[in-house]
């Protein structure tokens, strides 16, 4: 039982690391769906509140074990949707082929359609699998751990750029700095 445990945390990592991506950013998301030029440019805000609606109910199910056959059929359908739209705008060559799913985090961006592929196969194995029942403080206990995890994802790109300009700010000396007048 402890592989189900392991799958809806997993799947519940995935759509919350992409929710905070564009709720951190949803000018830009919006920006990336006006880019494919599916959407007409008046419903590309609305259609960002819808994903990132869509994406929070996938949390919110995952964690919470809220009709779950209900949210993996759901989850199914949007990943499917997403690759759909990756598809058309590759075979198009669109925006460059890449995804905006994850916001700044680049390196889960590469690969959309193989990484869209590998979530639908994640969730229709989950789809198969029991129904668990988890008591309220279960939950919260998984969304507070869920959100550290997201927060230090979500940070990593962050935190190698500030290591990358420490490295090239090493020889830079500021005011005060002992070794000022060397």
């Amino acid at each position: 039982m402890i592989y189900v445990y392991v799958i809806d945390f997993v799947l519940a990592l995935i759509f919350g690391v992409s929710l905070f991506a564009k709720c951190l950013n949803p000018k830009d998301f919006s920006m990336h769906i006006r880019s494919y030029g599916i959407i007409p440019h008046q419903y590309c805000n609305f259609i960002t509140v819808l994903v990132i609606g869509a994406e929070g109910a996938l949390l919110i199910g995952f964690v919470f074990q809220m009709m779950i056959k209900v949210v993996v059929f759901f989850g199914v359908v949007v990943v499917c949707f997403f690759t759909i739209i990756l598809w058309r705008a590759k075979k198009d060559k669109l925006n460059n082929n890449i995804c905006a799913c994850f916001g700044e985090i680049h390196w889960l961006n590469k690969h959309g359609i193989f990484r869209n592929v590998l979530i639908i196969s994640i969730l229709l194995v989950r789809f198969q699998m029991p129904v668990y029942e988890i008591s309220q403080i279960t939950g919260v206990i998984k969304l507070l751990s869920l959100s550290f995890l997201v927060a230090c994802i979500e940070n990593l790109t962050e935190w190698k750029k500030l290591r990358s300009s420490k490295n090239a700010n090493r020889n830079i000396t500021y005011p005060g700095h002992p070794h000022q007048y060397n």
